[in-house]
């Protein structure tokens, strides 16, 4: 059932009938009553599945080895006697080896191949393939000074030098030596017809501020194929690459993770259709990772998933980000995800940006400020920091430009 959200205000703060924070500036009339918004984004939702039905050749997805959808196990889910999902115990949360950040950040690239589950054939990638390969960037908190203006590497492989903003992030040098530590585990999910490289900026400011961060290119949906109707195997995907960076970082692993990776703290984060991904990772009972313990959905909101449903969602923490201007996903759908979730909630509507602009730290205004959302979100969530995303509503607040409300 879809609870009611906070009145229409003009500026200022006040608790709605949920009990959520509002800040900032809303314009009346901007968005639906709740019960309308909830019948348009079950259309949106349904809509899509539509579109990507017709563009999937009759296939409906992936099936496990009998013909029969994918089970939990088939979704690629790695026991512990396989030796992923290992999780170093023993150390606090947030034990950076008592340095601070700004970090420079490492990389290390993987080539991921989840044998358990195959792609379908698709217009991009014709004949499919047995199995799904799952290109992965893992960016780390490194050693090193990080300078006040640093270089951001973008995905058309040009530069652009930033300083003093939230966006700031160092160029990922490949195979540095990793800062002292344990940090916690993020793993990004990108949209439709993009790749990892279109969440490199995210990426690299999250590594900067203290995270272990993996990205990885899904099969089908990315640039070159843009089968949006993949999504649905895409939770299972995420899945697969939290096991093999836990594992990694594992005590006694080679490589620059062994030892790094809090894999007891673990978020996940996504754009457009990768918010679809995590929300079904983290709240359809299709694809429940249970280590994941916080959210940000970004630019999007849930759609279906075959054989689950949203019904006695965990009460997994959840950002929701959205643009004003964004033409692309109305932002009545995260509206509806943050009117529907449990406490606690957070939510952050920029009106300035855009579809895609959000992904642009370093370059744009309301991108920083998602960065600094997100870095204090997660902060709160999985290093037990809760100043700064008190701070968000303050800023925003004292600043104009978006609204800001919280559930607690």
């Amino acid at each position: 059932m879809v609870r009611s959200v906070a009145p229409v205000l003009l500026g200022g703060t006040d608790r709605g009938p949920t009990g959520e924070h509002v800040q900032g500036r809303q314009g009346p009339g901007r968005r639906p009553g709740a019960w309308l918004r909830a019948v348009m984004a079950l259309a949106s939702a349904l809509a899509l599945l539509l579109v990507v039905a017709g563009c999937s050749g009759g296939d409906d997805g992936d099936h496990g080895d009998d013909g029969s959808p994918p089970t939990t196990a088939e979704r690629g889910r790695r026991s512990a006697d396989e030796g992923a999902g290992d999780r170093p115990a023993g150390e606090d949360v947030g034990d950076q080896g008592g340095i601070d950040g700004p970090y420079p950040v490492g990389l290390l690239a993987l080539d991921l191949v989840d044998t358990s589950r195959p792609t379908r054939a698709a217009p991009g990638l014709p004949g499919g393939a047995p199995d799904r390969a799952l290109p992965v960037d893992v960016l780390y908190p490194a050693t090193g000074e990080a300078p006040g203006a640093t270089t951001i590497q973008t995905p058309d492989d040009t530069a652009e030098t930033t300083g003093g903003t939230a966006g700031d992030a160092v160029t990922p040098i490949e195979g540095a030596e990793p800062a002292p530590g344990r940090f916690p585990l993020v793993e990004l999910a990108h949209g439709t017809d993009a790749t990892k490289e279109d969440m490199r900026r995210l990426a690299a400011v999250l590594a900067r501020a203290g995270y272990v961060v993996a990205v990885p290119t899904f099969p089908l949906s990315r640039a070159g194929v843009g089968e949006a109707g993949d999504y649905v195997n895409q939770p299972a995907d995420m899945s697969f690459v939290l096991d093999q960076v836990l594992a990694r970082g594992s005590e006694g692993a080679t490589g620059p993770l062994s030892g790094h990776v809090d894999g007891d703290h673990v978020a996940v984060a996504g754009h457009a259709l990768g918010a679809a991904t995590v929300y079904g990772l983290s709240y359809n009972s299709c694809c429940l990772d249970e280590r994941v313990d916080a959210t940000i959905g970004i630019s999007g909101g849930g759609l279906l998933f075959p054989g689950g449903d949203y019904e006695g969602a965990p009460a997994t923490p959840l950002l929701v980000v959205l643009g004003a201007r964004d033409a692309t996903v109305p932002t009545y759908v995260g509206d509806n995800s943050f009117a529907t979730a449990q406490p606690p909630a957070y939510y952050l509507l920029l009106e300035g940006a855009d579809h895609t602009s959000l992904l642009d730290a370093g370059t744009d205004g309301d991108a920083d400020l998602l960065v600094a959302a997100a870095v204090a979100f997660l902060d709160a969530q999985l290093k037990a920091a809760p100043a700064g995303l008190d701070a968000i509503g303050e800023r925003i607040e004292a600043g104009g430009g978006g609204e800001w409300r919280s559930k607690a």
